[in-house]
C-alpha cells in the first residue's frame, strides 16, 4: 500500500503494518509515525466497516451499476454525498430503486475512479499512489457526486505534485471542473517554466488558448530575448501539424526537422505557413510576438526568411515603425517614456532575461535588440549582492552607435526569483514597473539578495526605451 489521504472522517489509529500513512485533519499538521513491527496488528473499526460493508456488501440496500461493473451498497453511507441525498431524499424517479444503473456524461470518468469514489465513503483513507495514477478520473467523479472532502484532497494534492509532465493536463482538468487555485498555480508555474522547461512535453501539450494567454501574461520569464519565444512557438507549430513526430527525442534533429517540414510547405504552397489555409488558425498565436524587439538583428531576419512562416507582410510596417522611432530618438525629439502606462508598457516592452548560474559577478547587454543606441547593461555585483541597470555610454565598449542624450528616461521591470527541481518558485524579489531617468553611464541599484538565496538566480525584465508608441 501507498501513502493514504483522509477524506474527511474522524481520526482512528493506523496500521501497525503501514510504515507511513499521510492523513489530512483540519487545523492539524501533517504527522508521520512508525510503529514497531513487533506491536501486534489490531482491525480498525473502519477497516471492518471497509471489509465488511464494501468489499464485501453485507447487508447492502442499494445496487449501483455503472461502466460494467456493480457495487452492493448501502444509502446511508452514500448520502454523504449531496447528489445521492438528493436521489434518495428528494423526488427523484430513483428513489425508491433497489438497482439504479448510471450513465455518464464524462467520458474521464472511469469504473476505477468511482471504485475509489465509492470506498471513500466507508473507509476513513484513500491510498495516494492510487489516487495520482487516477488523479483526473476521480476529480471528474468526486465532482459529479459533489463530494467536497474528497475533491479538496484531490485538489490538493494536484498542487503538491505539478510538474512538466502534467501540468497541461492538469491545467486542463481545473477548466473543467472548476478547480480555481489548481487554474492558477498551473498558469504560474507556466510562465516561469515555460520557456525554462527542458522537456518538449510543453511543446506536445500546450493548447492554442492557453498558449496565447501566456504570451500576453505581464508575468511570462523569458531567458534571453523574444528571439527564443519564436523558437518554441516553431517548435509548438509543429507538434501541432505533426502528430505522427511527437516522439522525438533529440532536440537537435528536431529543429532541423522543423524548419525542413515549413520550407516544404512553402514550397508546396507558394506562400508563407500562417498565409496559408492550414495556418490561418495559428496566426493568433503567432501575432503575440514582438517583432519589434526580433528585427535589431540581421541573423534573425534571415531565420524569419529561411523558415517561412510569418508573412513579410506582417514585418513591413515593423520595420518602417522601426524606422521612424529611430528618427525620432536620433533627431532629439523622442527622449523616451514620459510616463508609466501600465497597460502599454506590457504590451510593447522588451522581454528579456538571463540565467546566472553561480555565484560570481555578471556583466551583461542582451544583443539583437532595437535599443535606439540606449545601451543597457545588466550587472549583477557578487560582493555586495546587488543587481543593478546600468546606460552606458562612454564607459564601456559597444559596437553600436550610442545616444548621447544627457538624460534618458526608460520604463523598466526586473524580477529576480529561484526555483524548486520541480518548477515551483523558492524566493523572488521584484522592482514593479519604474520610470527612471538616466544620466549618461549612470548605474541605478535595483535589488539585493541575501545571502538565503542559492544558484542558479533567474533575472527576468522588461524595457520600454522609446516615447513613439
Amino acid at each position: 500500500m501507498g501513502n493514504l489521504l483522509h477524506v474527511g472522517v474522524p481520526h482512528v489509529e493506523k496500521d501497525a503494518q503501514q510504515s507511513r500513512k499521510r492523513k489530512f485533519i483540519e487545523g492539524e499538521e501533517e504527522i508521520e509515525e512508525k510503529f514497531s513491527p513487533s506491536r501486534k496488528k489490531l482491525q480498525t473499526t473502519s477497516e471492518y466497516i471497509y471489509k465488511t460493508l464494501y468489499i464485501n456488501g453485507e447487508n447492502s440496500d442499494i445496487t449501483i451499476d455503472a461502466l460494467g461493473k456493480s457495487w452492493n451498497l448501502h444509502k446511508v453511507y452514500l448520502c454523504q454525498s449531496l447528489y445521492f441525498k438528493s436521489m434518495f431524499k428528494g423526488d427523484w424517479s430513483e428513489k425508491n430503486l433497489t438497482v439504479i444503473k448510471l450513465t455518464f456524461p464524462d467520458s474521464f470518468i472511469t469504473s476505477k475512479a468511482l471504485d475509489i469514489v465509492f470506498g471513500s465513503m466507508y473507509r476513513y483513507e484513500v491510498d495516494v499512489e492510487v489516487l495520482i495514477a487516477n488523479l483526473i478520473p476521480v476529480i471528474a467523479a468526486a465532482r459529479m457526486f459533489d463530494l467536497g472532502g474528497l475533491l479538496k484532497h484531490c485538489e490538493d494534492t494536484v498542487l503538491e505534485t505539478i510538474n512538466a509532465e502534467n501540468v497541461c493536463i492538469y491545467y486542463d482538468a481545473s477548466q473543467r471542473y472548476g478547480l480555481t487555485e489548481v487554474s492558477k498555480k498551473c498558469f504560474s508555474w507556466l510562465e516561469r517554466n515555460m520557456l525554462l522547461c527542458k522537456t518538449l512535453t510543453l511543446a506536445k501539450y500546450l493548447t492554442k488558448e492557453l498558449l496565447i494567454n501566456l504570451l500576453q501574461s505581464p508575468n511570462l520569464a523569458v531567458m534571453q530575448v523574444e528571439m527564443d519565444i519564436y523558437n518554441f512557438l516553431k517548435i509548438w507549430l509543429y507538434f501541432q501539424m505533426c502528430n505522427d513526430h511527437s516522439e522525438i527525442s533529440c532536440p537537435k534533429n528536431l529543429i532541423i526537422d522543423t524548419q525542413k517540414y515549413f520550407q516544404c510547405m512553402q514550397k508546396k504552397t507558394k506562400t508563407c505557413f500562417l498565409s496559408s489555409e492550414e495556418g490561418l488558425q495559428y496566426a493568433d498565436v503567432f501575432k503575440c510576438l514582438r517583432f519589434e524587439n526580433m528585427l535589431g538583428d540581421a541573423k534573425c531576419i534571415l531565420l524569419l526568411e529561411k523558415d517561412a512562416i510569418v508573412p513579410q507582410n506582417w514585418l513591413l510596417p515593423v520595420y518602417q515603425s522601426q524606422w521612424k522611432s529611430m528618427l525620432s530618438v536620433y533627431n532629439g525629439e523622442d527622449t523616451g517614456p514620459k510616463q508609466i502606462v501600465e497597460d502599454l508598457f506590457y504590451k510593447q516592452a522588451c522581454r528579456c532575461g538571463r540565467i546566472l548560474e553561480t555565484d560570481t559577478r555578471y556583466c551583461w547587454r542582451w544583443t539583437g535588440l532595437f535599443s535606439f543606441g540606449i545601451d543597457i547593461i545588466l550587472i549583477y555585483n557578487n560582493r555586495t549582492k546587488i543587481l543593478s541597470v546600468k546606460r552606458n555610454t562612454y564607459s564601456q565598449p559597444c559596437n553600436f552607435a550610442v545616444c548621447l542624450q544627457s538624460q534618458r528616461a526608460v520604463v523598466l521591470r526586473l524580477k529576480a526569483f529561484t526555483i524548486k527541481i520541480n518548477g515551483e518558485e523558492l524566493k523572488a524579489l521584484d522592482t514593479g514597473i519604474l520610470l527612471w531617468n538616466f544620466h549618461t553611464d549612470e548605474e541605478l541599484p535595483l535589488l539585493t539578495l541575501d545571502d538565503t538565496w542559492t544558484f542558479p538566480v533567474f533575472v527576468s525584465t522588461r524595457f520600454l526605451l522609446s516615447n513613439s508608441s
